[in-house]
């Protein structure tokens, strides 16, 4: 067992401790030891993306990525050939490659390649790479188009930060616990909680209560049976998760028919009367309070209606605008 300070006075480093240092800075791997987790690091660009050229050519986007502790450059965008095709179709990888002497390679440095395979399963991928892209090589092809690519690439982050998933949040690969990814397929964001995903969107942080108020614009009620508007409609916006709304209401009805005559208030929510209220005659107030449930991406209309039930004339009474209202509160369910 070996324990290293970075970076003591007259102290002597090799480049393993030195990759030690700088491993700790970046994400990691869920597995034993010191391992920094694999992948592009994000920049503005399509950073080491693979993309046609011409012919059999293929073009790699400049980036930077980090390969078995070992912080890796493309500063410029980088040409590389498919071998020419054969009767038989196969498929190739497009690479980043580390080689190093400590390693056991020949060489130090570091390379775009091509590995050539002899079938269509996918071949090997050599000791310290990173696949960048698969490719699909037609038999007696003589060039290579976007159909013929399938982006491999895998990202990293800083430690702590968010690692970009390309995928789906079921393909993620195994990190440590605690740490996050974002789901671009679902646009979510996933915690490794030691036993599974805990999973949150990013509307999450708008999940406030959120207070609506119907216009009031009151109306007058003639025979029995006929049903006017208190107020104008609104829409309770439809959100990505349940909600629940309050609903609280009232309307006062002023006289002008016959002292018999009866009101009622109704809350029409997506054009049906959910709940009526009766009142004991006209010139009072009349209030209504209910709560009801609205599913996930469901909106729905709502409007203050009064009706008269009761009376023996035909002159009108009016629900006034000024005394009324109706107000709902929508609460993440």
């Amino acid at each position: 067992m070996a324990v290293t300070a970075l970076y003591t006075q007259t102290g002597s480093y090799s480049a393993a401790v030195d990759r030690l240092g700088h491993s700790a800075a970046f994400a990691q791997t869920s597995g034993a030891g010191l391992l920094p987790r694999d992948g592009v690091i994000p920049s503005a660009t399509s950073p080491l993306a693979v993309v046609p050229v011409s012919g059999m050519n293929l073009s790699v986007i400049a980036g930077q990525a980090m390969i078995s502790g070992y912080i890796v450059s493309v500063d410029a965008a980088a040409t590389v050939a498919i071998a020419a095709a054969t009767t038989v179709a196969r498929t190739d990888l497009v690479i980043l490659r580390v080689r190093d002497i400590e390693a056991g390679d020949a060489t130090s440095g570091a390379s775009v390649e091509v590995v050539t395979g002899v079938s269509t399963a996918t071949p090997a991928t050599p000791a310290r790479s990173l696949v960048l892209a698969r490719v699909a090589v037609g038999a007696s092809v003589s060039s290579i188009t976007g159909a013929n690519l399938t982006d491999t690439r895998v990202y990293t982050a800083s430690a702590g930060g968010l690692v970009f998933l390309p995928g789906a949040l079921a393909s993620a690969p195994t990190v440590p616990m605690g740490q996050q990814v974002y789901d671009s397929v679902a646009n979510k964001i996933g915690v490794n909680s030691g036993t599974g995903w805990s999973i949150w969107a990013p509307e999450d942080l708008t999940r406030v209560p959120i207070r609506y108020e119907a216009p009031m614009v009151g109306g007058t009620i003639a025979a029995v049976g006929s049903v006017v508007g208190i107020s104008n409609g609104i829409t309770i916006a439809a959100k990505p998760y349940a909600q629940v709304l309050v609903i609280d209401a009232a309307a006062f009805i002023s006289t002008g028919g016959a002292a018999a005559d009866v009101a009622s208030i109704s809350a029409r929510m997506g054009g049906t009367d959910v709940k009526s209220v009766r009142g004991a005659a006209v010139g009072a107030t009349i209030v209504l309070g209910m709560s009801m449930d609205l599913a996930a991406n469901t909106a729905i209309s709502a409007q203050l209606i009064a009706s008269k039930v009761t009376g023996t004339t035909s002159a009108g009474f009016t629900g006034n605008s000024s005394l009324s209202w109706m107000h709902i509160t929508a609460f993440p369910a």
